[in-house]
């Protein structure tokens, strides 16, 4: 398979799971109940979806032609999506998830 096939492959699969990240997001517990900002705040807005899902397919897209033919190229589109997640939770709230990151950890570690 050609790099620009890996790449439109990873690109759509992120689209997809981006699509559904604000649902994630929504799921997260909250530390502090007390916080004006919360999760499900963050996740109410009604562009979100196709907003992590643009820059994910994009994200994953840019992945996947680069690591075409590798046996890594999951873990980087896993990876390339959670990092969208992380990034506009972190740029909301300033702190991010647990939720996120161990996962996100995880599968960096066992590439």
């Amino acid at each position: 398979m050609s790099p620009a096939a890996w790449a439109l492959a990873a690109a759509v699969v992120s689209a997809a799971a981006g699509w559904f990240m604000p649902r994630v997001i929504a799921a997260l517990p909250e530390r502090d109940p007390d916080d004006e900002v919360t999760y499900a705040g963050i996740a109410a807005s009604p562009r979100l979806p196709a907003s992590l899902s643009a820059v994910s397919a994009v994200v994953g897209g840019l992945l996947g032609g680069a690591r075409a033919g590798h046996p890594d190229v999951v873990a980087f589109v896993v990876l390339g999506v959670l990092g969208t997640a992380m990034a506009y939770v972190d740029i909301r709230r300033h702190l991010l998830p647990d939720r996120l990151t161990v996962p996100a950890l995880l599968v960096w570690a066992f590439q």
